[in-house]
């Protein structure tokens, strides 16, 4: 397995490290809600996946659905694709890391939140540098995948 093999990790560790932060942020924050600092944190750093989290919840009603169901099986396949040394394994953790994180940034930007009845709509946009680092992260993996694949393709040929 090449250097470059091992570079596709990167996208699906990012992504569980970043849900990991955003739950543990929510976490911290049900512990001190008076805290100034840990409201920013939340909503405008990790407003990207409280907004991920409330569309998924509006399907599956499942606590941590984005860290068990999506940040957990993508990175132990990737996991596993590193340890067992099969590229394909990495190359589908990290396309549907792709995946997800693009499905993340349409639910924060293409998506309107729901407005409760009883709240006034308070619309508080989201910091770019989560968006941006786990979009970058994700799509130099999803291009490390294809990059190898074509590769080789081009070396069975000729």
């Amino acid at each position: 397995m090449t250097r470059l093999a091992k570079l596709q990790f990167i996208g699906p560790a990012v992504l569980l490290v970043a849900i990991a932060g955003a739950e543990g942020a929510g976490y911290t924050l049900a512990y001190s809600p008076s805290s100034q600092i840990l409201w920013y944190v939340n909503s405008v750093g990790f407003g990207l996946f409280r907004r991920g989290e409330d569309v998924l919840n509006a399907q599956f009603d499942i606590a941590h659905v984005q860290l068990c169901f999506i940040g957990m099986p993508l990175f132990l396949i990737a996991s596993c694709g590193l340890f067992l040394k099969r590229v394909l394994l990495l190359a589908i953790a990290s396309n549907l890391c792709f995946l997800y994180s693009s499905c993340l940034l349409y639910a924060c930007y293409g998506h309107e939140p729901r407005q409760m009845a009883s709240l006034t709509n308070i619309h508080i946009e989201p910091g770019a540098f989560m968006p941006l680092a786990l979009f970058v992260c994700a799509l130099s993996s999803f291009a490390i995948s294809h990059i190898i694949y074509i590769c080789d393709i081009c070396n069975e040929c000729g």
